[in-house]
């Protein structure tokens, strides 16, 4: 899940912040129980904020020439 983006001092381009779960803790509970800020700035489950529709992971995209690796 994209957080969203830093700007370093040190760099031209932004980084991406991103939250990751470790792969067996990843599901649909314990992403709907993730706490964010509301509008008031108090803290509530993310599942009150947003609709959540199970869908199958997009396929990988083919590696750039630069990404495969070399024989």
């Amino acid at each position: 899940m994209n957080l969203g983006t830093y700007l370093p001092d040190f760099a031209d381009d932004e980084v991406d912040i991103a939250l990751r779960y470790p792969s067996d803790q990843r599901n649909l509970e314990n992403l709907s129980s993730l706490r964010v800020a509301g509008p008031s700035g108090a803290q509530v489950p993310i599942s009150n904020m947003v609709q959540m529709i199970p869908a199958p992971a997009p396929l990988p995209s083919p590696a750039s020439p630069r990404e495969r690796p070399r024989p």
